[in-house]
């Protein structure tokens, strides 16, 4: 007896590469024996494995939110960025770089945790017992009430043909360049 392959979309898909890869970069990023750089970088390898798993798990229908170990590591991570400070002869440059990665893994955590919280959001459907009501014709249009306060912007006299045109008078430049007076 031969067996059918199964469906790949029947089964909940796993995304435990991904998970696990996440998790090693957090376990990575904790560790503060790198060079800044490096540890720049991991911060935004955590960033960006995140972000993936989150849009990968919305891409099969399933909430974005993460697990809580997961949520966890991510937060440890994002305070870990915190162990680098205080350090008073560290450059701004640095500085400024480790303050961005700590928002970036603040933002990500968050997102992790707030896509299991709320569910997504549906579209409203009419229900399909009641049935649309038929259109109306279109109404006249009703004539414009005169403005009995007319705006001192507005013409008073709208058919004129010059007061149409409420532009600012064109200033045509001349090309040639003045001569300078020569103080004397």
């Amino acid at each position: 007896m031969h067996l059918a392959p199964t469906n790949p979309y029947h089964d909940p898909p796993s995304f435990k590469g991904m998970e696990d890869t996440l998790r090693d970069a957090c376990e990575r990023a904790m560790q503060l024996v790198f060079p800044l750089p490096t540890m720049l970088r991991l911060y935004r390898s955590v960033v960006v494995l995140t972000r993936a798993l989150i849009q990968a798990r919305k891409d099969v229908g399933l909430p974005p939110g993460l697990n809580d170990e997961l949520i966890a590591l991510l937060e440890k991570v994002r305070d870990t960025t915190g162990m680098h400070f205080p350090d008073p002869g560290m450059p701004m440059e640095h500085a400024l770089c480790l303050h961005a990665a700590m928002m970036k893994l603040a933002a990500t955590a968050h997102r992790a945790r707030a896509g299991r919280l709320f569910p997504p959001q549906t579209m409203w459907e009419r229900p399909r017992d009641t049935a649309e009501p038929a259109p109306e014709p279109p109404a006249e249009p009703e004539k414009a009430a005169p403005n009995p306060t007319p705006s001192p912007w507005q013409p008073e006299h709208e058919d004129w043909p010059h007061e149409r045109l409420r532009a600012a008078p064109r200033v045509e430049r001349d090309m040639r360049p003045r001569a300078k007076v020569a103080a004397g």
